[in-house]
């Protein structure tokens, strides 16, 4: 069994990875064992963040889960991390998204398990803010929903089956797929 710590980016992202549900669907689907998750703390923080995870456990891929926000592409990401973080461990990873909310989006099955009215989104990663689109269509079915946070969105979807594979057999959620496939090469490696 591979061991993996993340370092990801909010709320909705603490929340998925210390999931009992979800800890269970990366070992069964990847045999992947989650050592930790750190929240993301800003610029020159993943270095540290990521000797703290290895200076705890030698044999552990750290993986970096972040959002694009508002830069181009994951290449853009990419440097901007290696510029401020000046990361050279070969065993870190870093795999961007929109947000997450938009795997949420993508996962076009969870979406059925909460309501049968929510119907499939034609392109989860074109939206500007998913963590709003996400919302308002919760919203048109539930009434309820207004009062959701990312914590409470989260659980949700986590109650209702959400998966990384799901997310990543959405035709236009590339994101999602590029995690996947981070998650199956690991896998491999044992």
């Amino acid at each position: 069994m591979v061991k993996v710590g993340f370092i990801v980016d909010g709320e909705t992202e603490m929340k998925l990875f210390n999931s009992s549900e979800i800890k269970k669907q990366l070992e069964d689907s990847f045999d992947l064992k989650i050592e930790g998750v750190v929240k993301y703390s800003g610029a020159n923080s993943i270095k540290n963040e990521t000797e703290d995870f290895l200076n705890k456990e030698t044999n552990i891929v750290v993986i970096v889960l972040k959002d694009l926000e508002q830069l181009p592409d994951v290449n853009t990401l990419k440097k901007q991390i290696e510029n401020n973080d000046k990361l050279t461990k070969d065993n870190i990873l870093v795999v961007a998204n929109k947000m997450i909310e938009a795997w949420f989006l993508a996962d076009t099955q969870t979406l059925k398990n909460i309501n049968s009215k929510l119907l499939k989104v034609k392109n989860p990663e074109a939206y500007t803010d998913p963590k709003s689109e996400l919302k308002r269509r919760l919203q048109q079915v539930n009434k309820n929903y207004r009062k959701l946070t990312e914590v409470t969105t989260a659980n949700l979807f986590i109650r209702n089956g959400f998966s990384f594979e799901n997310a990543a057999e959405h035709e236009q959620c590339h994101s999602a797929k590029k995690f996947v496939e981070v998650l199956k090469k690991l896998s491999k490696k044992k």
